[in-house]
């Protein structure tokens, strides 16, 4: 690509992302309108989000076309639903920006997005090829869909058989791509590039909105044009680079010890695999030996029975973009900050007629978003003291409605097309977060109290049980996602196969402190902020602390008993070798737990002490506001149950401790129990659970440091910003990994030529096979390569380049994809490469290409090295078929119809 080529395809993209934006931008308003930014920095997310699943909507059900032109009519649908649906809400956003002035806001949700696209293409650029790890796969399935022109998109690595994988994430980037004219392997880097702003802008968003209804709260005269100050702009910013910049505290050492300086003893104590020992004391700034900043995704280590090295994955967001793939956990990101959002405006909306006059004296929403009355009655069972124009459910609940409540699930429920592992603790967020805001919509004596001081008029909500609401919500959103997304689930297969408990290898807390340790500090800041007035209510903390941590012991208790005593058990541990002389399981069990459950203690008081802190937060905020001593100068004095109630009514604090709880619970779980897979370790589960993890836990802190500086005279003020300012150091020291880590991952910036094309690595001659392939062949067309070999970026190049699919390609991956079903589905295939390459006459080999409907055979490098292919049998191969493309060492044969 040339400068110019590159210039402009970086501005197509940039252009129709501004332009999805602007289509969802309207029901955005709507969905957030009790978010001070009324979603805008999460409209980019949701306007790719929502074309991305009409057209894979529409092309499962056959309405619409794989297609640019089908694509270009997803964008049509949603922009006519986004309008029809959130026009009065635009209308009133953009009086409301002209009225507070919200232009900095808008500008800084902007720059970032522009500069991190632009920087991060920059560094694609210097580094574009996918050649390395899973990267092949990833631009395989972006090509495979790409190709496949309606439902479902083929496996070009297992021909006749459909994507059985979480591909969304790869449909949204080329359904980008589609609009933008940018090829797969163009928009493999563009769109990596895109996504990591998207990321960015997600997390400051979240982070200024909180920020901005808590300065709202403290001073309620003071209009949303809040958002644009100076501190939420600061910590929004602090969120975005807690999540997408900064890598854990193992860049700290690998610096250290690269530059000189004596930390091995602390290493040692640390015992991080393969550090010291792998590395090596360059004394640059850049540390600068061969791949340094891989280490720091695999500071966990689990160990087997015989003490050796077991690993596990913890990646981070910057990790992920460092190393350049673009897998699920990576795409799914930006989608999960946009549920993220809608759940803090369902918590922000349990009192958005308390925003500003303004919005409290708006029309009200159109019909169609109010619940029908059976639903109220299925809901409270009665419904006879309602008043007619009063809606059924509490806000923002009533205002949803059902369309509302679609978007909620096309939305949330993307999580299970994109990552399947993200949707239950964004399930479970938002349902919290409507049960927190039926909770204070109902007020005392189930009851909401009105917008106006002092003044509770009649019941406008149900009397009924408060868990109603959530219980609905809960499942309207799980039944709706199956519905919507049941074309994926018809088709899609999984090696999971139950979940394990972990008795082996509960984490190292030198280990774990590596990984989040630059968190913990504003977690706990965070915890003393929201600190109930009243202090801590122990039968509360040891009631909820039974729970966190009996449960999980109780449940490794029971596991060690019968994993121990009982057949089932035994037959289970019998593939976990011993080594030689040992007692037996148990042994290991008991001494293992004995020297490393201050990880699990820790998380577990943590996580007590918070939902504790959380719970009294919710129940000060349900009492009744009593009336003060009479003011001297006219009015009331609040009196201190008053302030008590309004302080823990306050939405923004509560939502940071529910993602802290959230995230706390994420990295708590894999101490007790993991999913049982294809690897048999926990490594998957610690990788699944920690991504998500380190978002929620970096979201929390960058809060709780940001408000931490602005707090008044607060009972633990104080130490809150003492643990602010060292969790802010740590954070910094730690900005030291993408400066680093890029400088080290593209040469010092050293390429003679830059490119954004992931296959600008690839031969002249095989990408001219490809490219006669995709000129001469019809998507479907079956065309042979080498058995493929997982990791390996020369294989399957191919299928990888074109979407055609071939017979058998990553073979190791394809087995975790599809679980026990696996064996079935590639019988003979194995068989049939080494008939067709190696051993075959020509009758057989015909016959071979018959029934396994193949039209034609790639002869490449790889092949010939594989197949141990002379110069004999290509003349053997060529009886049999005939020869169609040659070019130096790369040949296509194509197989000849059948004689009459």
């Amino acid at each position: 690509m040339t400068g110019g080529s590159i210039i402009g395809a970086l501005l197509a993209w940039y252009t129709v992302v501004q332009l999805l934006a602007a289509v969802a931008l309207p029901l955005m308003s709507r969905l957030c309108r009790a978010l001070p930014d009324r979603g805008y920095a999460a409209a980019k997310i949701a306007g790719i989000l929502w074309v991305g699943v009409t057209l894979w909507l529409g092309t499962s059900y056959g309405l619409l076309r794989n297609d640019l032109g089908g694509a270009w009519l997803a964008v049509a649908l949603v922009a006519a639903v986004s309008v029809g649906l959130g026009r009065p809400a635009a209308s009133e956003a953009w009086t409301e920006l002209r009225a507070t002035g919200k232009w900095p806001y808008l500008l800084a949700v902007e720059t970032l997005f522009l500069v991190s696209y632009i920087l991060w293409a920059i560094v694609r650029a210097y580094d574009p090829a996918a050649n390395h790890t899973e990267q092949p796969m990833d631009l395989m399935f972006m090509n495979s869909i790409w190709a496949s022109p309606t439902y479902p998109p083929h496996d070009a690595w297992l021909a006749g058989y459909p994507i059985s994988y979480y591909y969304l994430g790869y449909w949204l980037l080329t359904t980008v791509g589609r609009l933008a004219g940018q090829a797969p392997e163009v928009a493999y880097n563009i769109g990596q590039a895109s996504w990591f702003g998207l990321l960015l802008i997600g997390c400051f968003g979240v982070v200024a909105n909180l920020l901005a209804d808590d300065m709202m709260e403290k001073k309620p005269g003071i209009a949303p044009g809040q958002v644009g100050r100076p501190l939420p702009l600061a910590g929004g910013l602090l969120g975005a680079l807690a999540v997408g910049l900064i890598g854990n505290l193992q860049v700290v050492l690998e610096w250290l010890y690269a530059n000189g300086y004596p930390v091995a003893g602390l290493a040692r104590w640390i015992d991080v695999h393969n550090f010291p020992e792998r590395a090596a004391q360059t004394h640059q700034w850049f540390i600068s030996y061969d791949w340094w900043w891989w280490r720091s995704s695999r500071v966990i280590e689990d160990l087997n029975l015989l003490g050796e090295h077991v690993e596990v994955i913890d990646e981070f967001p910057m990790f992920s973009y460092l190393l350049g793939d673009n897998h699920p956990h990576v795409l799914a990101m930006p989608v999960v900050l946009l549920v993220v959002t809608l759940a803090m405006a369902l918590l922000f909306g349990s009192r958005i007629e308390n925003r500003n006059e303004k919005i409290e004296n708006s029309s009200p929403a159109p019909a169609l978003l109010h619940f029908p009355p059976s639903t109220s009655y299925f809901l409270n069972r009665k419904r006879d003291h309602y008043p007619a124009t009063t809606p059924y459910l509490p806000l923002p609940i009533a205002q949803l409605g059902w369309p509302g409540l679609l978007v909620y699930s096309v939305t949330a429920g993307s999580l299970l097309f994109l990552n399947t592992w993200d949707y239950p603790p964004y399930w479970l967020l938002l349902v919290a977060c409507c049960g927190v805001a039926v909770w204070f919509a109902k007020g005392p004596e189930g009851c909401r109290v009105s917008a106006k001081a002092g003044e509770t008029g009649h019941t406008t909500q149900p009397r009924g049980s408060w868990w109603h609401m959530p219980t609905f919500f809960g499942g309207a959103l799980a039944l709706m996602t199956v519905a919507v997304y049941l074309p994926y689930f018809l088709t899609a297969q999984s090696q999971a196969s139950g979940f394990l408990p972990n008795l082996f290898n509960p984490t190292r807390l030198p280990q774990f402190l590596l990984m989040f340790g630059a968190f913990l500090p504003g977690l706990a800041a965070l915890v003393l902020l929201a600190w109930p007035t009243e202090g801590l209510n122990w039968r509360w903390l040891g009631t909820v602390t039974a729970v966190v941590l009996g449960v999980p012991i109780g449940l490794l208790a029971a596991s060690t008993v019968v994993a121990t005593t009982t057949g089932w058990g035994q037959s289970w541990l019998a593939s976990i070798a011993l080594p030689e002389g040992a007692d037996g399981h148990l042994q290991f069990i008991v001494e293992r737990w004995a020297r490393q459950f201050w990880t699990f203690a820790l998380l577990g008081t943590g996580l007590s002490v918070a939902a504790t802190v959380a719970l009294q937060r919710l129940a000060a905020g349900r009492r009744p506001e009593t009336a003060g001593a009479q003011n001297p100068a006219g009015g009331a004095i609040p009196s201190a149950s008053t302030r008590s109630t309004a302080a823990s009514r306050q939405p923004a604090p509560l939502f940071a401790l529910l993602l802290a709880i959230l995230g706390l619970a994420l990295v708590y779980a894999p101490e007790f129990i993991f999913l049982r897979d294809n690897f048999g370790t926990r490594m998957n589960t610690v990788f699944k659970f920690y991504y998500q993890g380190w978002l929620l836990m970096a979201l929390a802190t960058a809060y709780s440091v940001a408000a931490a500086f602005r707090v008044g005279a607060v009972r633990f003020g104080k130490a809150a910003r003492v643990l602010a300012a060292v969790s802010l150091a740590l954070m910094a020291s730690c900005l030291l990994y993408p400066i680093a880590g890029v400088y080290s991952k593209t040469g010092g910036f050293s390429a003679e030529s830059l490119t954004l094309d992931a296959a600008a690595y690839i031969s002249a001659e095989e990408r001219a096979a490809a490219e006669w392939i995709r000129q001469n062949t019809t998507p479907g067309t079956v065309v042979l390569e080498g058995r493929g070999d997982s990791y390996g970026a020369s294989y399957n190049r191919m299928s990888t380049l074109t979407g055609r699919p071939t017979l058998l390609g990553w073979e190791g991956h394809e087995r975790q994809w599809r679980g026990r079903a696996y064996d079935e589905m590639a019988r003979g295939r194995v068989e049939a490469l080494n008939t067709i390459y190696r051993t075959g006459s020509a009758r057989e080999i015909a016959a071979l290409l018959a029934e396994w409907q193949i039209d034609y055979v790639y002869v490449g490098p790889t092949e010939v090295q594989q197949y141990s292919i002379s110069d004999a049998r290509l003349q053997e191969m060529a009886a049999a078929m005939d020869l169609v493309f040659e070019r130096g060492a790369v040949r296509i044969f194509r197989r000849r119809p059948a004689s009459g």
